[in-house]
């Protein structure tokens, strides 16, 4: 299910939004007005304004760091690796859980008209949503985090909200969902949220959302057909990011300071599906030669020469090729003065140790920026880079 604005099903969003923030428009039933069958499947506090939620619960001390970021197959896949929380409020439908006191909340609906009856219960609360954390394209048997394009997507979109001067005395409430990939993509960006325009850390930012029983976490799992063990947190994602804001990668003030339109520009196919996921790191779809492909050439597809001069303006100097050594001559790229280096592994697999460590070491006696090439999207580039970034 796919919620892309406020109370969509019934109207348009942008009809929803401007009832929402005018009170105009056509009218919905006021608190307490709603059909009895439906209203009775509300929390009692639906009407109460601001919404009482839930108590703030226990002080920042209450959760402990405990061990470094990972996890095991046994774990709990409710709970962050290296956080211990004493989950202390209900799973419900419609309650407002807390995240910013008395102004900002989450909610979780189980449909579109669920969220009409729920705005018609109380015109004095503004709901809204997005599809931004249901836009992960899976290669395989995976699933993971939305790209940062969209996390910082997000970002100004819930800030926008926050400062709207409309909605200033109003409390604010982002409902998703109880799909267990769209709650957790949308606990990792509402989480985003808080640590990047409001300071919190990686452990303050999720704990509204891991104090929760039973929450529907669901840990994201890598680009292979394999049996998975190894699960990764939601909380384990943020931590990375916290760590690049950190170490400046995305600017001063990410959300406004990363260039969104630029990543999206080179992350499209049809340009040069690039991504420059660290200031060491370009990883990019990979080309091609004209001449060894069957059937017609299209526009998605990249001759060597297409990346020689963006190659060198971001001051490349290895290519790392891991697929299949006969997709195209890389004469292009050492002409130009770029090494390149066959590392082929199979796809959705892991890299042998053997490829991890000729990878580090070529990254360890580059003076420029290494390109790595995936066997098929960028995105994947990142895997196989985990061992260089886990120490950065």
């Amino acid at each position: 299910m796919c919620m892309h604005g406020i109370g969509e099903g019934a109207s348009s969003s942008n009809e929803f939004l401007h009832q929402a923030l005018d009170g105009k428009g056509k009218e919905h039933a006021g608190a307490g007005e709603g059909p009895a069958a439906d209203r009775a499947a509300f929390p009692a506090h639906v009407d109460l304004e601001p919404p009482p939620v839930e108590s703030q619960g226990p002080d920042q001390g209450a959760f402990l760091l405990n061990s470094p970021v990972g996890d095991t197959p046994d774990c709990d896949p409710s709970l962050p690796p290296g956080l211990s929380v004493e989950p202390d409020l209900a799973w419900e439908f419609g309650a407002h859980y807390t995240l910013l006191d008395r102004r900002l909340y989450f909610s979780v609906h189980p449909d579109d008209s669920y969220t009409l009856a729920m705005i018609q219960s109380s015109r004095k609360l503004f709901y809204f949503s997005n599809d931004l954390p249901e836009r992960y394209s899976s290669f395989c048997a995976d699933w993971g985090p939305t790209s940062i394009n969209l996390v910082l997507r997000f970002v100004r979109e819930v800030r926008e909200k926050w400062q709207h001067p409309r909605l200033q005395n109003r409390p604010l409430i982002y409902y998703c969902t109880e799909d267990p990939h769209v709650f957790t993509n949308t606990a990792l960006m509402l989480a985003a949220y808080l640590m990047i325009d409001h300071g919190m850390t990686t452990d303050e930012a999720i704990y509204p959302f891991v104090r929760i029983a039973p929450a529907p976490f669901e840990g994201y799992r890598d680009a292979t057909w394999c049996n998975q063990t190894f699960h990764l947190h939601a909380a384990s994602v943020l931590r990375g990011l916290e760590r690049a804001i950190g170490l400046g990668w995305l600017g001063e003030l990410p959300a406004d300071d990363f260039d969104v339109e630029e990543y999206e520009y080179y992350d499209n196919p049809t340009a040069f599906n690039l991504n420059q996921i660290t200031p060491q790191f370009v990883a990019f779809i990979g080309p091609q030669d004209r001449e060894l492909v069957e059937g017609q050439w299209n526009e998605f597809q990249h001759e060597p020469m297409e990346y020689v001069d963006e190659f060198l303006q971001r001051g490349v100097s290895v290519v790392v090729r891991l697929n299949d050594p006969t997709t195209y001559d890389p004469s292009p790229f050492t002409e130009a003065g770029i090494e390149l280096l066959d590392l082929e592994f199979p796809d959705c697999s892991v890299p042998p140790p053997q490829v991890i460590e000729r990878f580090l070491d070529a990254v360890d006696a580059c003076e420029g920026r290494v390109a790595v090439q995936p066997h098929g999207d960028p995105h994947r580039a990142a895997h196989d880079e985990a061992p260089r970034l886990h120490g950065a």
